[in-house]
């Protein structure tokens, strides 16, 4: 075969590197890394030039790679501190983020972006620049491409036509190889270059002729085949929060570690459109553990498909449409017409905010992309729903559900009606369990203001609302609060010291108290619309950062959570549980916007930890040691290949007839033309004779140049008659002997000659 020298090394480098920079970046985007193309490009071009040096000189390689280690040692150069574990750490979160069980964190970016393009790399370079394999980087592309697709990043089309040029290259390489056995054809290099432009129109006609629109380019049966797998064999699978939850942190409430109280960075960015008959309560996250100084999720979950049949059980039990209220058809067709419960549709497009959190409704009854297949929503039995990456501007979804009235001095007399049926049900263990939880330190005389709130009142419905209306008429609303000393519980210190604050003190406090006197209640952040509406709609509604808020779910037998909002100015009025915040409210937050510069601040993403995260240290020793293992076994691996792939070349360096004589070199290409033979499924016969194989192989086998009796003669020859062969002859049977191994590995495959090749590398020679 010709080769044209620097020519081919530069045409295998462009198509090397449109295959790496495309797919690497098809998974930088897919993760959320903000990295440019021609950063992704410049890193692939260094491991290229990398692999094409140890692949040309590897001993020198090795050897200089060797002195490293040598040199630290000698000269006593001392590492940095914590190198290893901090190696660990990052090794933990690249095995995780992606995942979505570990929070983003811009310090690991750049060595992570080094990791992915020199793994793509070395797997890339060995089969498409040393095996010249077309089907392994097209099964390796298309599984990347397509897990990303299902996952819901469409917006990597881009790339995947710069991958599909790549392959078009890769496909013109692997037609040289073929053709250039039969065919005398110009350098391999000037061969790829003529077919750059042919491969440019193909892209840009495929472009043209796909859709613009490519969220629904999805292979149905496939994606039914996925889905029915995860569901069936890793539905169960543990999961506790969303790679990206909401909190009010990321709207200026609270501080960065979720710590409660202190002062507020609010602004008016745009965060959610919605289309809504009227405004109500978005939840976002579901916190039960109060600490004292912040609220956190302790439960240990699961998610599920929300559309799946196979979790219509648990579906409905997470949205409570398990309890009396909702199993009576006739009674339920009533309340609605009286106007206490309210069948409700709303439509959300996220436009400022990143989360991968569904805002739900008080009771939700179905979830749908407006897009179909655009995403997968997914509930957990808490009834928090989500997907499994961020929304962005373009996924549109429909919540429909019911909320109701509960300030409505019937819907009172509902909940007392349904409270007389006892039930001691599972469910209700499981809710006095993980929603009655106080922390130890929570100072006694937060309980007794509690118990002489409600010491009159004659249901749980009542010691509600007056606990609701304690917070309301007591305690006034502002946003200049100073941060909680450290030794005092955020409760007590509001209740009894501070008698002021925002939404996150008085949802705290109504929730601490009502679990002081035994109601079960729970901690929610989300948004509340405002009671104005935009655009060219009277039902259109923009929600903005400043509409961020926290209020209390309390849990009443048969009948569910209901929510209640301890805020004053933000009660719920009469009608539709449509929310009617007071003038004096609004002013107030308008007037502190304009008194303060406007502050930007990003999602803090330090609220979003591991799942099944515990409160026991031993718990977490125990994961980080089972992590070091991994990562110890995964280096282990790869240490293990790499020192095969040296073995292999090295033995197959010992095994090339370059010193020999050419009497030897006959003996060695008669030997390997033998084996391929034999791969070809035509061995000797027991005691046939060379001449009498050589003529049955030659009634089937045709090669221009010469025949296996020609070879068998030269050989005879030579081992019987001392005649040396000519320097043309062995040319002539080497041609034989790489034609042959070119038409086998057509014919086997490339993956099934390699295995075969290892073998006999391996075996004794």
């Amino acid at each position: 075969m010709k080769r044209f020298g620097l020519l081919e090394w530069v045409a295998d480098g462009f198509t090397f590197l449109l295959l790496t920079g495309s797919l690497a970046h098809t998974l930088f985007i897919s993760l959320y890394m903000s990295i440019p193309f021609y950063k992704t490009l410049a890193v692939s071009l260094l491991f290229f030039l990398v692999l094409s040096f140890i692949f040309m000189w590897p001993i020198i390689f090795f050897l200089a790679a060797g002195t490293v280690p040598l040199a630290l040692w000698l000269f006593k150069i001392p590492l940095p501190v914590d190198w290893f574990s901090t190696v660990v750490e990052f090794l933990q979160w690249a095995i995780f983020y992606p995942l979505g069980l570990a929070p983003f964190d811009e310090v690991y970016v750049k060595p992570f972006v080094f990791l992915a393009i020199g793994l793509f790399s070395i797997i890339l370079y060995i089969f498409t620049i040393r095996l010249r394999s077309l089907l392994l980087p097209l099964i390796f592309g298309v599984v990347l491409i397509g897990t990303e697709w299902y996952l819901g990043h469409t917006y990597i089309t881009s790339y995947v036509w710069i991958f599909a040029f790549s392959i078009i290259l890769v496909m013109a390489n692997k037609r040289y190889i073929k053709l250039s056995k039969t065919t005398q054809l110009p350098g391999q290099g000037l061969w790829i270059m003529w077919t750059i432009p042919l491969a440019i129109i193909t892209v840009i006609s495929a472009t043209i002729l796909t859709p613009t629109d490519t969220a629904d380019l999805k292979w149905e049966a496939l994606e039914n085949l996925v889905e029915d797998f995860r569901e069936n064999r890793i539905g169960d699978s543990s999961f506790t929060r969303p790679r990206q939850p909401f909190r009010l942190s990321s709207t200026g409430f609270t501080g960065p570690d979720g710590e409660l109280g202190g002062p507020v960075q609010l602004n008016r960015d745009i965060v959610l459109e919605i289309k809504a008959p009227f405004p109500t309560y978005l939840r976002g996250s579901i916190l039960n553990y109060y600490t004292g100084s912040s609220w956190k999720d302790t439960i240990q979950d699961y998610r599920y498909q929300f559309s799946n049949k196979r979790w219509s059980e648990y579906r409905t039990r997470a949205f409570d449409w398990d309890e009396a209220l909702w199993q009576n058809t006739d009674n339920l067709d009533a309340y609605i017409k009286e106007g206490l419960l309210t069948p409700y549709e709303i439509t959300i497009k996220h436009v400022g905010i990143k989360t991968s959190v569904l805002f739900n409704v008080q009771f939700t009854e179905n979830i749908n992309p407006q897009k179909r297949n655009s995403f997968k929503p997914y509930f957990n039995t808490k009834s928090e729903t989500f997907t499994s990456r961020n929304l962005n501007a373009q996924d549109l979804y429909i919540i429909e559900g019911i909320v109701a009235k509960t300030y409505d001095p019937e819907f009172a007399n509902l909940i007392d009606q349904h409270s007389k049926i006892k039930e001691n049900s599972p469910k209700e263990e499981y809710i006095k369990e993980n929603y009655t939880q106080l922390p130890d330190s929570l100072p006694n005389r937060v309980v007794d203001l509690a118990f002489s709130i409600v010491e009159d009142a004659h249901s749980p419905y009542d010691m509600v609302i007056r606990i609701q209306d304690y917070l309301r008429e007591n305690y006034s609303y502002t946003l200049n609060t100073p941060h909680t000393p450290p030794d005092r519980d955020f409760v007590d210190y509001f209740l009894f010291d501070l008698e002021e604050g925002y939404c996150t003190y008085f949802a705290s406090a109504m929730a601490v108290m009502l679990r002081s006197v035994g109601v079960p209640a729970r901690y929610i952040e989300g948004f509340s619309m405002s009671s104005h509406s935009y655009g060219h709609s009277s039902y259109i509604y923009n929600v903005r950062n400043s509409d961020a808020h926290a209020w209390v779910e309390v849990y009443f037998p048969n009948i569910g959570w209901l929510t209640f909002d301890p805020t004053p100015g933000s009660q719920q009025s009469t009608t539709n549980q449509e929310l009617n915040r007071s003038s004096n409210y609004e002013d107030y937050i308008n007037d502190y916007l304009m008194d303060y510069p406007p502050y930007y601040e990003l999602p803090q993403l330090n609220d979003i930890y591991l799942p099944n995260q515990d409160l026991s240290h031993k718990d977490n020793d125990n994961k980080i040691l089972v992590i070091i293992i991994i990562i110890v076994c995964l280096i282990g691996l790869i240490i293990f290949i790499l020192g095969l792939l040296v073995f292999l070349w090295y033995r197959s360096t010992r095994i090339k007839p370059k010193n020999y004589t050419n009497g030897e070199k006959v003996m060695f290409y008669y030997s390997q033309i033998l084996w391929l033979l034999r791969l070809y499924g035509f061995p000797p016969l027991p005691g046939e004779t060379p001449y009498a194989y050589a003529k049955r192989v030659d009634s089937w086998l045709i090669n221009k140049d010469t025949d296996m009796t020609s070879v068998t003669k030269v050989l005879v020859e030579y081992q019987y008659a001392s005649i040396e062969p000519k320097e043309d002859q062995i040319k002539v049977i080497e041609k034989l002997y790489r034609d042959m191994e070119m038409d086998i590995i057509d014919i086997l495959g490339i993956h099934l000659f390699m295995f075969e090749y290892v073998k006999k590398v391996l075996s004794p020679f």
